[in-house]
């Protein structure tokens, strides 16, 4: 979460994109206080259930 309005998507390519708050809760049906903020990311308490499947890099 980068503040009350806006969150962060991290794709795959590693490229972070804000998103809507209202719209992305909305989709899931409501807020989930179990999402990780961007500080947890940042200081690497992410946990596994909220990072997608690894794929080697391209080189």
């Amino acid at each position: 979460m980068v503040d009350k309005k806006t969150l962060v998507s991290i794709l795959g390519s590693g490229r972070m994109v804000k998103v809507d708050r209202a719209t992305f809760e909305a989709s899931l049906g409501g807020p989930d206080p179990s999402l990780p903020l961007l500080s947890d990311l940042k200081a690497g308490r992410v946990g596994p259930q909220h990072v997608g499947s690894c794929t080697p890099l391209r080189g």
